[in-house]
């Protein structure tokens, strides 16, 4: 029965999972079974988590009587909020599971429509999830967010009880179990005003430093030590990232022939052309280090800047990276060596989409032997639409070139503005740790912890949401729905833990009447094949283009104004000429920077671009989820090079019936707009020797699970439960 909703800005601890889980249990199979814990979230309008006791669900099972415990909160149904499901209010709501439980061992994967009976759903269509933990990929460093003098000064204004509560959320032992934090040295846009511990000109040898760092001592260290206080508490000690937006304006170059400033900044490398000056920075940086590690704040790593690739109007310093590469060979790395060599070097620090080009300049030198790895941030260039949506193929190739590195993803956050309960930039955010997750990234560090309720104080007005914002009278909180679904990874996803094989697969057989909800410049890839309103696709032969069957209706896709009307998207190419990826845009639009597939199949099975004469291709020949769409020269098993593997990379099968355009040499993939609905990974915990699934929902329907784990399936069957329409979950075994 559904709980009586929170009061807005209301929090109570979230059951921890010590509480749920049996301790020291063995990850081998027994006769005795296994109890199972799902955890469901997706939180409704104005909700706040609650601090609830678990609810048994029971259900008959084949060899052994299975405990499963639910969480479950949907953005659709505001009349349900965090209830404690039973398997009749399950089925009240619509989230039947029929008779598959645990301990199943009829049903027989892969799905078909004819073995779904034996699964005990019937004809329901039913999507499929593959776990393995003998296969095992990269270890997790953990989940954070950002200090910054924005979130300090926010936290200083809230009563001392709200204070502890946030503390508390983010690092208490009920909380959501951050373990890392970011800090600006120096200023940043979400500062209140420019500062530097220097501002001597021409002090190369630092005489004049602040050692106190008196500037981060009215509110910035002080919040974090309270935070590492609590993380320490927790068990997930906190450890901080720092990175420098701009070295104080007499190490930098002027710009337009004005006095040097810490805004803004001259290209392509913004610190001066001076050894002393170069040598200086270094000291600089570690003297920080020293002062905030005298202040009880050790620096776990560093980044030589912040988005050097961005001469920003606020604190910035701009760098290629050839000059990253020798500022951190000549002079960074040899300093730290000196001062502090328990203190990492992340490199880049910048949008993913050029993260393998500096990786292959530094880590590909001679220099590699100061650079621990690589850090990047979710933007997506010049449409905030596209933040938090692509450039995992980057990840992916930067870990494969440099499998020895850390890949983190230091930086993401929602922009322009606050925008109350939006269940949108809930699910971007999620979209993105995930996807960066299943390419390798170890780890996940939001921005601002805490924002008032303007998405400030900057002192640029560059304003931004976050995950808890202010009330306009300070006097309480509100939590944003990205806390929960940050939550879903941060919370149950401890440091240490490993990333395991998992695939899933959606069926929501081809129902025209879901949304896409998808946007404008999303990029079009190739995934698994879903059956969903994200790969149908028309063929418009009398203007030669690639359209969504089901236009999207989302008010995203008109940045212009706020009506929520239908949109028609087609297939047009990339905008970016470093990455040329194919995107979608609105159908009707006509202006110099939109160019529409011209598309016409030739007898290869080829989709040509008659204005170009050019090729749809999967990129580099990759013929798996997540492959990259681009124009290409036509490839025909005639041509010398490589014939057949070109070919493979270009030879696609539309069917007109279903609206699927499956890649021919591996028909399990198929052209998608953006991304899948239902996406899962799956993590094994070292410690409590157990399984953690994360799945999301963005398809406005719910759908039934089927999960098999390579390693229990023969003993236990198969697990069922059901994922909400517009969802997240969080499976513990």
């Amino acid at each position: 029965m559904p709980i009586k909703p929170m009061n807005i800005g209301e929090y109570d601890q979230i059951p921890d999972d010590e509480d749920v889980t049996p301790m020291g249990r063995s990850s081998s199979t027994s006769n005795t079974g296994r109890s199972y814990q799902c955890i469901g979230i997706s939180v409704a309008v104005l909700l706040i988590l609650a601090g609830i006791g678990y609810t048994s669900i029971n259900f008959a099972a084949n060899n052994s009587n299975t405990t499963i415990q639910l969480f479950q909160t949907s953005m659709g149904r505001n009349d349900v909020r965090l209830s404690l499901m039973t398997a009749s209010n399950m089925v009240d709501l619509g989230l039947d599971i029929g008779s598959l439980s645990f301990g199943n061992t009829k049903c027989q994967l892969p799905l078909s429509s004819e073995s779904n009976a034996d699964c005990g759903l019937s004809k329901r269509p039913l999507s499929s999830l593959l776990v393995n933990s003998a296969s095992k990929y990269q270890s997790i460093i953990g989940f954070g967010g950002a200090f910054t003098e924005a979130t300090a000064i926010n936290f200083n204004k809230i009563p001392t009880d709200v204070q502890k509560r946030v503390i508390d959320m983010y690092f208490g032992k009920n909380g959501i179990g951050l373990s890392l934090g970011r800090i600006h040295i120096n200023s940043c846009d979400f500062s209140i005003e420019s500062y530097s511990f220097d501002d001597i000109k021409d002090d190369f040898d630092l005489q004049y430093f602040d050692t106190e760092v008196t500037h981060d001592n009215a509110f910035i260290i002080p919040l974090i030590l309270y935070a590492m206080e609590v993380a320490e508490d927790s068990g997930r000690p906190l450890r901080i990232l720092a990175s420098p937006w701009s070295p104080p304006a007499w190490m930098k170059k002027p710009v337009n022939g004005s006095k040097s400033s810490m805004l803004g900044s001259a290209t392509p490398g913004g610190l001066k052309d001076d050894p002393r000056v170069k040598a200086s920075w270094a000291l600089y940086i570690s003297k920080f280090i020293t002062a905030y590690k005298r202040k009880g704040v050790p620096v776990w790593a560093i980044t030589p800047q912040n988005e050097p690739e961005f001469p920003a109007p606020w604190e910035a310093c701009a760098y290629n990276s050839t000059l990253e590469r020798d500022f951190i060979g000549g002079y960074l790395g040899p300093t730290l060596d000196a001062h502090h060599p328990e203190v990492l070097i992340l490199a880049y620090d910048h949008n993913k989409d050029h993260l393998l080009e500096w990786a292959e300049t530094i880590l590909g030198s001679d220099y590699k032997k100061y650079v621990d790895g690589m850090a990047f941030h979710w933007y997506g260039g010049d449409y905030r639409v596209t933040d938090g949506t692509y450039g995992y193929d980057a990840v992916n190739a930067t870990h494969h070139f440099a499998p020895d590195k850390i890949l983190l993803a230091s930086e993401g956050c929602n922009c322009p503005g606050v925008n109350i309960d939006d269940w949108l930039r809930a699910e971007r955010l999620a979209h993105d740790v995930m996807f960066d997750l299943q390419n390798y990234a170890q780890g996940w560090i939001d921005w601002n912890l805490l924002v008032d309720y303007t998405g400030g104080p900057n002192h640029l007005n560059n304003m931004c949401d976050a995950a808890v914002i202010t009330t306009e009278d300070f006097s309480n909180i509100h939590v944003q729905p990205k806390y929960f679904y940050f939550g879903h990874i941060s919370k149950y996803v401890p440091p240490g833990s490993v990333r395991i094989s998992s695939s899933i697969v959606g069926d929501f057989s081809y129902d025209e009447n879901i949304d896409p909800n998808v946007q404008g410049n999303i990029e079009v890839l190739m995934y698994q094949c879903e059956k969903s309103s994200r790969q149908m696709w028309r063929l418009n032969m009398d203007n030669r283009t690639i359209e969504l069957i089901t236009p999207s209706s989302d008010a995203w896709n008109h940045p212009n104004g706020d009506e929520f009307r239908t949109t028609r998207l087609c297939v047009a190419k990339g905008v970016d000429p470093k990455r040329g990826v194919l995107r979608l845009v609105d159908c009707t639009y006509s202006d110099p920077y939109t160019h529409f597939i011209a598309v016409e199949l030739n007898a290869f099975s080829q989709i040509v671009d008659q204005a170009s004469g050019l090729c749809v291709s999967m990129e580099e020949g990759v013929l798996e989820p997540g492959a990259v769409l681009k124009l290409a020269t036509c490839k025909t098993p005639s041509d010398d090079e490589a014939p057949y593997a070109a070919a493979a990379s270009q030879s696609f099968i539309f069917d007109g019936s279903t609206g699927e355009i499956r890649a021919s040499a591996n028909n399990a993939i198929c052209m998608t707009a953006g991304w899948p609905f239902l996406n899962a990974v799956a993590f094994w915990d070292n410690v409590k020797k157990q399984t953690i699934v994360v799945i999301s929902n963005e398809a406005s329907v719910p759908t039934p699970i089927v999960l098999m784990d390579a390693t229990l399936s023969k003993s236990h069957g198969q697990l069922g439960f059901m994922i909400d329409a517009r969802s997240m979950e969080t499976l513990v075994y």
